[in-house]
């Protein structure tokens, strides 16, 4: 975890190894034809010491949430993906050293559609042209600040045509429409119903219903 946070050549204290305990993947997940329920959850080990590059990012399980509209809604991915993608060779090198973050748009569904007909209701579009995640990004959130102050995950990187392209937008999976099977797994890989967290100031409770790990870095991509 924060492996390579790096801005204007100031990085990060050491990472974190946080070694994983199990993997839950969903049993209804397909590649075919448009990589329904890509989604899964990973428990830890140990618990995570909470630095200022690593915090943790709020489900989005109140209705007012789950019901917001994505349609414009300005979502921040991050990822160690591929920054560059040739159109015409398709040439792509997987893998960054460095962790970039760029803002991209939410896409109404019944757009997204017109470019990806089998999109179904558990997946959502967000992206434009020039502006995207790429190959080797997939697995890695697509995030907001609401209001509150608090970040909210609202996607995952699934898949898309290309990187950037015109009319093409990424997919991500539908972190709202998961959120019963997040709740009922996280009882099954949990022991108990909340996960001692300390911070670098205090100790802090985290409930297992109401965060995921989410990882904080300064590199934009423009």
């Amino acid at each position: 975890l924060s492996k390579n946070d790096c801005e204007d050549g100031v990085c990060s204290d050491n990472p974190i190894d946080a070694p994983v305990e199990s993997i839950e993947l969903h049993k209804d997940y397909s590649d075919e034809p448009d990589f329904h329920n890509d989604i899964a959850l990973v428990k830890l080990a140990t618990p995570v010491t909470f630095t200022e590059y690593i915090s943790p990012v709020r489900l989005p399980s109140a209705e007012k949430l789950r019901t917001k509209s994505e349609t414009g809604r300005k979502f921040t991915a991050v990822g160690w993906g591929d920054i560059k993608y040739d159109a015409k060779t398709r040439d792509v090198s997987i893998g960054n050293r460095y962790k970039f973050e760029v803002q991209i748009p939410g896409v109404n569904p019944a757009t997204c559609r017109r470019s990806y007909p089998e999109l179904e209701d558990s997946q959502m579009c967000a992206g434009k042209t020039g502006k995207d995640t790429c190959q080797g990004d997939s697995g890695g959130p697509l995030s907001i600040a609401e209001n509150d102050g608090y970040w909210y995950q609202y996607g995952v990187v699934s898949f898309g045509y290309g990187c950037g392209f015109r009319g093409y937008p990424g997919v991500y999976t539908r972190v709202t429409h998961f959120i019963p099977w997040i709740k009922e797994n996280m009882k099954k890989m949990s022991r108990t119903s909340s996960t001692p967290i300390r911070t670098t100031t205090q100790r802090t409770t985290i409930s297992q219903y109401e965060y995921i790990i989410h990882i904080l870095n300064n590199i934009y991509v423009d």
